[in-house]
């Protein structure tokens, strides 16, 4: 091949393509990787900034659903207090009164968590809700204060002038703030959805974007915006749930429960369908966590949650607080909601580790009914099945206030027990320490089981419901009277009379008379009248001069246990002051308490009174008294008497002259120990025996 001189190469012309296209794909290579290392800086630079907007999102609608809920306690809480007030002015009761109590410091806690919790803005409001809480509280006292004095009319003017204007102030504030946290919370959950929502959209561009780069970029943008979205989307759905789901039993809340029966009545009303509403309750659950523990007592409540989960499949389940569940039946009469209710607490009774359930259920009849007022009904049927021994279901009728709780069976059986004219009493000594004698003996009613009540109180529950509890109370009495001859000739008789009975014209004369009949002087016998329920006190009072005159022994039992104890002992000279168990326990271990004890036996002293422990189980209960500011004073003794299962159970056939001496013996060799420390100290053979004696009820 001849190449003219001046002609271009063919090497160089085939050199400059080939030059061009390595520069292209060099160029392409390059945008290629800075393509995809900007893909890669802005994924990251996303990613970064779509976690810390969902972060953002997340931390403020949790602060808000927090504050929410923190309000709408309070909400709930704010009707507590005044359900449980106007419960009180119609029936005064030392429940209701610590009720309102516990509500008001679950309240005043509540409220104090909003202070810590609430941006700035909220912080000077919650403290005015505190301030006027705390008014309103001291208004509420100085109304208890009223009732208990039965000045009705102070009562009605310090709610009208005082205690309405401040609770007033207070539901206003309150349901304004819960209205509106409770929509900020739902902007809050918008907000998180609406970062979600752009951190989906600039994921999909980028999608895009790396598709053009690098399939295999791809995969990662989009197996990245999937986790995150399906992340999102969890949290979301979490959120959603826990505002009207209870995260232990994994059941409706309260919040939830509220909502569902407003708007089954809506549904049921129009159409007249009938609609069925159940209260429920775990049967002495403040027990249960006492002796067990909380792991043990959240595992009752989650065994109960899944017995209601497992009914029909129409049927609602809520825990609405912590021991209390509520069933909606909708589309049930109550014939069938009793058979479903039965059930339910059969099941309740073979799988809940022994605990039982208490059921109070209203049928909506007629169809002008609010949610309210249908579950007040409910709820007093609950209360009723509670006061009428547990571990049953009862059903609201308005049409029989008076006994409409009560079965055709249990009203016969006390029928029959006031028939009976034998009612069985057990005796209980009751020992002066001092001297390690026994200084009387306690008559207590035992029923017979064939009369199928759970036990004295029961009996007395079920008489008091049907006007008729003086009747078995003079019965008991007359039981115990006609077996005094058995008692020793030196050992007084302690008997139990109501203050119901004291307020129903009680007959001193003819009880007098009963006494005399029964071969004993009056000296010999002691009237105990708890603390615990005494209503009328001015008449209780009045009877019981009546009786000190005539010669008896008065007594005040269950002392510490009630409101009232303070008041009669300023009125009434006692003759013996009984502290109640529950007390002594209690002080064991806490200071406050203790002082209770103090108090008691300082004012026993001042007044002459002959103070007895109740309920001494155990030899350090034996201590506690003998020790824990209850030692022997330059007067005398401070507690001077005990009584309890240590000493021995009540019996219908009296001590055996052997268990006398046992006890008797247990208590000589204590007081030859007096002033020596005895805690965690081995049990000697004696207090051994004794304790074998009362665990077998010997």
């Amino acid at each position: 091949m001849t190449i003219l001189p001046g002609s271009p190469d063919p090497g160089r012309r085939a050199g400059r393509p080939r030059l061009l296209r390595d520069r292209e794909t060099t160029l392409i290579t390059v945008a290629a990787s800075v393509g995809l290392v900007l893909v890669l800086l802005v994924s990251i630079g996303v990613a970064l900034f779509a976690s810390t907007v969902t972060s953002v999102a997340e931390t403020a609608a949790d602060a808000a659903r927090t504050l929410s809920d923190h309000y709408a306690s309070a909400r709930y809480l704010v009707g507590v207090e005044e359900s449980l007030e106007r419960q009180y002015r119609l029936e005064p009761a030392s429940g209701v009164r610590r009720a309102h109590s516990a509500a008001a410091r679950e309240l005043a806690g509540i409220l104090e968590g909003i202070v810590r919790t609430a941006p700035p803005a909220n912080v000077l409001e919650a403290h005015q809700l505190i301030r006027l809480q705390q008014s309103y509280l001291a208004s509420t006292r100085r109304l208890f204060a009223a009732v208990d004095a039965h000045d009705s009319a102070l009562a009605l003017t310090i709610d009208r002038d005082t205690g309405d204007p401040i609770f007033a102030a207070i539901q206003t504030r309150v349901y304004a703030r819960a209205a509106a946290e409770e929509r900020h919370a739902a902007a809050a959950i918008l907000s998180l959805e609406t970062s979600q929502q752009y951190v989906v959209h600039v994921a999909i561009a980028l999608s895009v974007l790396g598709l053009a780069c690098l399939l295999g970029f791809l995969f990662v943008i989009y197996a990245y915006r999937a986790r995150l979205v399906a992340g999102h989307a969890t949290d979301v759905k979490r959120m959603a749930l826990a505002m009207f789901v209870d995260s232990l039993t994994n059941i409706g809340n309260h919040r939830a429960f509220k909502d569902d029966l407003k708007r089954e009545i809506s549904l049921a009303v129009p159409h007249e369908a009938p609609l069925t509403l159940a209260m429920l309750d775990i049967d002495e659950f403040k027990l249960i966590n006492d002796q067990n523990g909380h792991v043990y007592g959240d595992r009752v409540l989650i065994e109960l949650a899944g017995i209601l989960r497992a009914g029909r499949a129409g049927d609602r389940a809520y825990r609405v607080g912590g021991d209390e569940f509520a069933l909606i039946l909708p589309h049930t009469t109550a014939d069938v909601a009793r058979a479903v209710l039965e059930r339910i607490r059969l099941s309740g009774s073979t799988t809940l580790h022994g605990s039982t359930v208490s059921i109070g259920f209203s049928t909506a009849e007629d169809f002008d009914i609010t949610a309210e007022t249908l579950q007040n009904q409910a709820d007093a049927a609950l209360y009723h099945t509670k006061r009428g021994g547990r571990n049953g279901v009862s059903q609201f009728d308005a049409a029989n206030k008076g006994t409409w709780l009560l079965s055709t069976e249990r009203v016969q059986s006390l029928r029959a027990l006031l028939a009976s004219g034998t009612l069985p009493i057990a005796f209980q000594p009751i020992w002066d320490l001092e001297r390690a004698e026994i200084l009387a003996f306690e008559a207590l009613l035992r029923p017979a089981a064939s009369f199928g009540f759970a036990g004295p109180q029961d009996a007395f529950d079920v008489a008091e419901r049907l006007g008729c509890a003086h009747q078995l109370d003079r019965a008991s009495r007359l039981a115990a009277l006609r077996r005094a001859g058995e008692l020793p000739a030196h050992a007084l008789l302690f008997l139990n009379v109501s203050p119901q009975t004291l307020d129903r014209d009680f007959d001193v004369a003819e009880f007098a008379a009963a006494v005399a009949a029964a071969g004993l002087r009056p000296e010999r016998v002691v009237i105990e009248i708890t603390e615990r329920s005494i209503a009328h006190i001015d008449n209780v009072i009045a009877v019981a001069r009546s009786l000190k005159a005539a010669g008896f022994g008065i007594a005040l039992d269950d002392t510490g246990s009630g409101h009232a104890g303070l008041e009669i002992m300023s009125r009434l000279q006692f003759d013996y002051v009984k502290i109640d168990r529950a007390i002594i326990v209690k002080a064991m271990g806490d200071r406050s308490a203790g002082g209770v004890v103090a108090a008691i036996v300082a004012f026993a002293k001042v007044t002459g009174a002959y103070v007895i422990a109740e309920g001494i189980e155990d030899i350090p209960m034996l201590d506690f008294i003998e020790h824990a500011k209850c030692a022997r004073a330059q007067v005398g003794r401070g507690i001077r008497g005990a009584q309890g299962y240590l000493l021995y159970r009540p019996s219908e056939t009296l001590p055996a002259p052997g268990d006398v001496l046992d006890v008797s013996a247990l208590l000589r060799e204590h007081l030859a120990h007096e002033g020596s420390p005895r805690r965690g100290s081995a049990m000697t053979p004696l207090a051994a025996r004794a304790r074998a004696r009362s665990v077998r009820g010997e």
